[in-house]
């Protein structure tokens, strides 16, 4: 019987060894750098699910406007629910590292056979220790490191929530900037139109001067290739509507072929500077921009984080208490002198324990949690640094967008009435075709310019908005226009 049992362990350890050799995974890699890796049929599988489509409520008027389109953004954006999730995951964090203040208590319920053969004596004996046992630890000093680390956590916690609302400042800003994109393209079909039926008017007068014998045939064709040239514009601008529309939906978290529609741009706008300068804009932007508050927690956490590594370096003291029952039963039917019995253990002391040497370890990791701290406090003054220069690039650009806009508007003025005398120049024969087209480019490029002015204004002043931290949550201005 105990050749047997040997051979038996033998093949068990034999097989152990085995299945411990190493083994490259048949599914880890691809066979060859210019071959796509193909999962064998017994790995696990990644299912990509569909995106489940969002509740679309219907426009209140037909048409959405900014308010509900950063509404519905803020909703069904993913950006703002990760945001939140990670918020929730360090609120967390936090509540494990406060867990230091409470004691730990386990329980344990074990079961051991032992076997015992003497061959000499040709006699065995099988013992049965069952046993329970509970068991306390409590923490009840150290110098700091577990108070540094839940103001660790805390300040973690208070980084993340303003990670989540510098998120929800993020998609507001975006939206605004699809929103008002989209709306140029519409106002730039809406001109494009305008210079297709301008070109066909032209080349109605062309015919009508051909006809009556005062004009040739290539004053026609000329016109017609203006025409042609006009409707290309125009379809090219339709490929440009579906664009913005599909970042427009992006933006809002919806998917790109859900039918809606936003209103259509002001006819007037008032393109008024500010009040504020950009001393005070700074200011404004020093104490509301979310980024350098995130920066400062992010700071402060560093900082609770060396010390954390500073008290770990340290003694602490430890308080530690247990109580159990353990029985040994002896197999009667089998020779033995042992006798059952039943053993009750209760202990409790307390211990101190003094990180002596550990291969430099805590040491290394004081350096780095304060090298982390160091750095924390430069990216802090750099993104000081960052936010002033942003504030003062989007406050010329909106002064230039303003300015741009107003030129535009007498541009067009001009333009428009520039066109006027051209056809009825050209109408009463004293004009030639090539005058009466070139004023037609002119209008039309006018009204382009219009469009995108008007666009560059409305972006500007939503980047300034969000500089200076006074974006509202629908895309609503905090800032003073000049009367």
């Amino acid at each position: 019987m105990g050749k047997k049992k040997c051979k038996a362990v033998v093949a068990a350890l034999c097989l152990a060894v085995y299945g411990c050799a190493y083994r490259q995974p048949a599914e880890s890699v691809s066979p060859a750098n210019f071959q796509k890796w193909e999962p064998p049929a017994r790995s696990a599988e990644v299912k990509v699910e569909g995106m489940a489509k969002p509740s679309v409520p219907p426009p209140s008027e037909g048409k959405w406007g900014l308010t509900e389109v950063v509404d519905l953004a803020l909703k069904n954006n993913p950006a703002t629910s990760a945001a939140w999730y990670d918020a929730l995951s360090a609120s967390a964090r936090l509540g494990a590292a406060e867990s230091a203040d409470y004691p730990k208590v386990s329980a344990s319920v074990s079961a051991n056979f032992k076997d015992t053969y003497d061959s000499a004596k040709d006699f065995a004996t099988r013992q049965v220790y069952p046993g329970a046992a509970l068991t306390l630890s409590w923490l009840i000093m150290d110098f700091g490191s577990r108070d540094a680390s839940k103001e660790a956590a805390r300040y973690a916690l208070v980084a993340a929530n303003l990670t989540q609302n510098k998120a929800i400042e993020d998609v507001v800003l975006q939206t605004a900037k699809a929103y008002y994109l989209y709306m140029s393209a519409k106002a730039l079909r809406e001109a494009r139109e305008k210079a297709v039926e301008k070109a066909a008017s032209h080349l109605k007068a062309a015919e009508a001067r051909k006809e009556a014998g005062v004009a040739t045939i290539s004053d026609v064709l000329s016109a017609k290739t203006a025409l042609s040239q006009a409707n290309l514009a125009l379809q090219t601008v339709d490929g440009s509507i579906a664009t913005t529309r599909g970042s427009l939906a992006v933006a809002m978290g919806i998917p790109a072929n859900t039918p809606f529609d936003i209103e259509e741009a002001p006819k007037e706008v008032s393109f008024e500077n500010i009040s504020a300068d950009i001393d005070s804009l700074i200011d404004q932007a020093l104490k509301r921009r979310t980024e350098l508050a995130i920066s400062t927690a992010q700071t402060q956490m560093a900082e609770a984080n060396a010390r954390k590594a500073e008290g770990d370096l340290k003694p602490s003291l430890t308080l530690g208490a247990s109580t159990g029952v353990t029985w040994y039963e002896v197999n009667e039917n089998r020779l033995s002198s042992a006798t059952d019995r039943r053993e009750d253990l209760f202990s409790v002391g307390v211990t101190l324990n003094y990180p002596l040497f550990t291969g430099y370890q805590y040491e290394y990791e004081e350096k780095r949690a304060r090298y982390e701290a160091q750095s924390a406090r430069e990216r802090e003054t750099a993104a000081r640094q960052r936010v002033i220069n942003q504030v003062y690039n989007s406050y010329h650009a909106l002064k230039t967008a303003s300015q741009k806009a107003a030129a535009s508007g007498d541009l067009l003025a001009s333009a428009e009435r520039s066109e006027e005398v051209a056809l009825a120049r050209y109408k009463e024969g004293v004009g030639t075709i090539v005058e009466l087209l070139s004023a037609q480019a002119a209008l039309s490029d006018a009204r382009s310019q219009v469009v995108q002015a008007r666009w560059e204004w409305y972006s500007s002043l939503a980047q300034l908005q969000y500089d200076t931290g006074l974006l509202g949550l629908h895309g609503e201005t905090g800032l003073k226009a000049d009367r």
